[in-house]
C-alpha cells in the first residue's frame, strides 16, 4: 500500500468539527491515485459525480474552516476581528451562490451554501447589519492594526 501513497487517508473524527472537511481534502489530493486505492482495500470506485460533490463541498466549506479556525485560535484572536471576518464569509458565500469571481455555477452544494449563509443571517444578524447593538464590534474592528477603517 506504500507505493499506491505516501499520506495516509483521514478518518473523520466525532469530537473535532473540521476532520470531515479535512477527510474530505485528503481524498481529493488523491485523486489520482484513488482507483489503485479503491482496488487495495477492496472498495468500490466513487463515480465522477461523487468526486465532482466531494470538489464542491470542499469548495464551499474552505472559507468557513478557514475562518473558523481563525476566530478558535489562541494566537491572533481578537475582538476586532470578528465582525470583518464575519463579512468576508458572508461574502464568498454570497460569490459562491452566485457563481461570481472564478467560481462556477454550483451544482449539487447550493442549498449548503443557501443554509451556511441563512444560519450566519440568523445568528449574527445585528453585527452584518451593523445596528446599534454591535457599536462596540464596529469600535474594535476600527481599533484593530489590520482592519482600521477598511
Amino acid at each position: 500500500m506504500k507505493e499506491l501513497s505516501d499520506k495516509m487517508l483521514i478518518s473523520p473524527c466525532p469530537t473535532r468539527w473540521n476532520s470531515k472537511f479535512d477527510a474530505v481534502g485528503r481524498l481529493l489530493e488523491l485523486k489520482d491515485k484513488l482507483a489503485a486505492i479503491c482496488d487495495a482495500l477492496s472498495l468500490p470506485h466513487l463515480k465522477s459525480v461523487e468526486l465532482d460533490f466531494l470538489k464542491e463541498y470542499h469548495t464551499v466549506m474552505q472559507p468557513v474552516t478557514a475562518t473558523l479556525d481563525l476566530l478558535q485560535g489562541d494566537v491572533n484572536c481578537f475582538y476586532g476581528i470578528i465582525l470583518p471576518k464575519l463579512v468576508q464569509l458572508r461574502n464568498k458565500l454570497k460569490c459562491l451562490e452566485t457563481g461570481r469571481e472564478n467560481h462556477s455555477e454550483l451544482q449539487y452544494t447550493k442549498p449548503l451554501v443557501s443554509a451556511l449563509l441563512q444560519g450566519m443571517t440568523h445568528r449574527y444578524r445585528d453585527l452584518l447589519d451593523v445596528c446599534p447593538t454591535a457599536k462596540e464590534a464596529v469600535v474594535a474592528a476600527v481599533s484593530h492594526h489590520k482592519y482600521k477603517l477598511q
